[in-house]
């Protein structure tokens, strides 16, 4: 990144011009392990103001940074995870989970049956923590078996119905 136009090259102490976003399954860590004892310097640099005593911190001071993951879990769960591992505070405000946008709006949905997309064993257990009704393709696909396409499967030329997304 060059310096704004009129800068001069040294960049200023306070926020950075730029953010991170750090995806924290299988690049921060795996299950419940950190990837390298580089993520706490990566994370140090982000996280701690500069002081004269470590030459190695980002002149910038903090840098405005976000956790990511596609999990399903809860942020106060992947927040006190990332806390534990790293021994920096990470706040909920920090994390974004797949399910974040979503939990924002659950509220109007709630006691409704929601049709949800994945593995029932962590999909069902969200939907119920958000008050939701989870409905899956499976249980659309018996209750109006009509609307489902007849397609052969196997090799045998049986006909069978199977729930089919187009």
């Amino acid at each position: 990144m060059s310096p704004p136009s009129g800068d001069s090259g040294s960049p200023p102490q306070g926020e950075a011009p730029f953010a991170v976003l750090l995806d924290i399954d299988g690049v921060l860590c795996s299950t419940n392990t950190l990837l390298g004892p580089t993520v706490i310097d990566a994370l140090r640099l982000l996280r701690e103001p500069v002081s004269g005593s470590h030459a190695a911190q980002s002149p910038y001071g903090m840098v405005p940074h976000l956790f990511l993951s596609n999990s399903m879990a809860r942020e106060a769960k992947k927040s006190k995870v990332l806390t534990g591992l790293t021994k920096f505070d990470v706040k909920t405000e920090e994390i974004v989970l797949a399910s974040s946008p979503f939990v924002r709006v659950a509220a109007q949905f709630e006691g409704k049956p929601v049709l949800v997309i994945g593995a029932r064993a962590t999909a069902v257990p969200m939907a119920n923590s958000l008050g939701l009704n989870a409905v899956f393709l499976e249980d659309v696909c018996a209750a109006y078996p009509q609307s489902v396409p007849n397609i052969t499967r196997g090799g045998g030329g049986e006909r069978e119905r199977e729930c089919v997304c187009v």
